[in-house]
């Protein structure tokens, strides 16, 4: 190999001019041996078996050079250490995108445009986090230490190992560590580093941030997609309607929906109580707003809904909504510090001082036909004027009568 391309190597900086230098010096000497003006001699440095000389070769010659001088006890050329071959092997193998694993292997290499890292090579740049405004935006604290990314690390019950990999001094570390971990954790970490990285990228351009909670929910959705990934395909039977259930005797049934639209950070709830019969009881719509999401709308009409059944005596009851994010704020603590944890707070309050039981359920939107219906009724009041009804409300008989009717034999 040149000299001066060794030269190159001895330091990450240069590697992707290094990179360039590998694609010409392979043209060059690729024309040279189809021209016939040179023979690829057995012994020229990166000359793959059918005496061409590619980048693939050119990269294998620098990942010997650089296990050569780990083993003499020099620095790699991509600075901290080395990994194994085995590791290299296993990041290609996650079950992941490409562009997750291309994200990691840039991780690995320091080769992030974090801000620091921007101002070591030169750069005059605020190095304040992108996010946080706050600390300096290095690996270790965009990932594992900003104050906005805790809690979606929590969200997922990965506390442990976000504690871990941010105590960890260089990112190759943190890449053997995640290679270590059960496949099911591996690729929610993954993913969760790849998302916060586009997280971080859309707020550098100046886009309005998700939710810590909106985010861990699409994190795990997406690390289930690729859990699948390889598995037998099911051929699904043929798919039956669902509908809304009836309770057993003696237990209320509270159907609640929520309203919001993002442009005017407005919505509206409703709810409906049912009893064993399929019966309406009880029924509610109002306005709301100064919304902050979606969540907050179901959570607001999940409130009205147990607070109005408690102040009726009823004790046992089932709160049933369409929305998995409300049935899991109200089940457990993930969103305590959210923006919506106070609402959650207290609803969860009412329902442990009101009720001898209460069950949480989530069902499919079209078991909650009724609910929504109220809920769109609500965004039409004015505001501090809530509709209540004794028995059934006007407009949504056909949806109701739906609900009980038994199917045809």
């Amino acid at each position: 190999m040149p000299t001066c391309m060794s030269r190159l190597l001895e330091s990450w900086e240069s590697n992707c001019y290094c990179a360039c230098i590998f694609v010409l010096y392979a043209h060059y000497f690729t024309f040279m041996y189809e021209t016939g003006y040179m023979h690829a001699p057995s012994t020229l440095v990166g000359v793959d078996k059918r005496g061409i000389f590619t980048v693939k070769s050119a990269y294998k010659v620098q990942r010997a050079a650089e296990q050569r001088r780990s083993t003499r006890g020099c620095q790699s050329s991509s600075g901290g250490s080395v990994m194994k071959e085995e590791h290299w092997k296993g990041l290609w193998k996650i079950k992941c995108s490409g562009k997750i694993k291309h994200f990691l292997w840039r991780m690995a290499h320091n080769s992030l445009a974090l801000r620091m890292g921007l101002q070591r090579r030169g750069m005059e740049v605020d190095t304040r986090c992108v996010v946080c405004q706050r600390m300096n935006e290095d690996g270790g604290h965009l990932f594992f230490k900003c104050k906005i990314v805790k809690p979606v690390w929590r969200d997922l019950l990965l506390e442990e190992e976000r504690r871990t990999m941010g105590e960890m001094n260089s990112a190759r570390g943190v890449i053997e560590y995640i290679l270590r971990l059960p496949e099911k954790k591996q690729l929610q970490v993954v993913t969760l580093l790849w998302l916060w990285w586009q997280e971080r990228n859309r707020r550098r351009e100046g886009e309005k941030g998700r939710e810590g909670a909106q985010l861990a929910v699409l994190i795990a959705h997406t690390a289930d997609k690729y859990m699948k990934i390889g598995r037998p395909v099911t051929v699904p039977g043929p798919k039956t309607k669902k509908k809304w259930q009836r309770p057993d005797q003696g237990i209320y049934k509270i159907n609640c929906d929520g309203s919001f639209h993002a442009d005017t950070a407005v919505g509206g709830w409703g709810y409906v109580i049912r009893n064993d019969a399929g019966e309406v009881v009880l029924a509610g719509a109002g306005h709301c707003s100064h919304l902050m999401d979606a969540l907050h709308a179901e959570l607001l009409a999940c409130q009205e809904g147990i607070k109005k059944a408690a102040e009726q005596g009823m004790w046992k009851v089932i709160v049933e909504t369409d929305s998995l994010l409300a049935k899991s704020a109200l089940e457990t603590n993930s969103f305590a510090l959210a923006s919506i944890g106070g609402i959650a707070y207290e609803t969860k309050s009412l329902m442990n001082m009101s009720f001898v039981s209460c069950v949480l359920s989530f069902c499919p939107r079209e078991c909650n036909q009724v609910a929504h219906a109220l809920a769109a009724q609500g965004c039409m009041c004015s505001q501090n004027a809530d509709l209540c009804w004794e028995g059934m409300p006007p407009g949504v008989e056909n949806l109701v009568a739906s609900d009980i009717a038994e199917p045809l034999s």
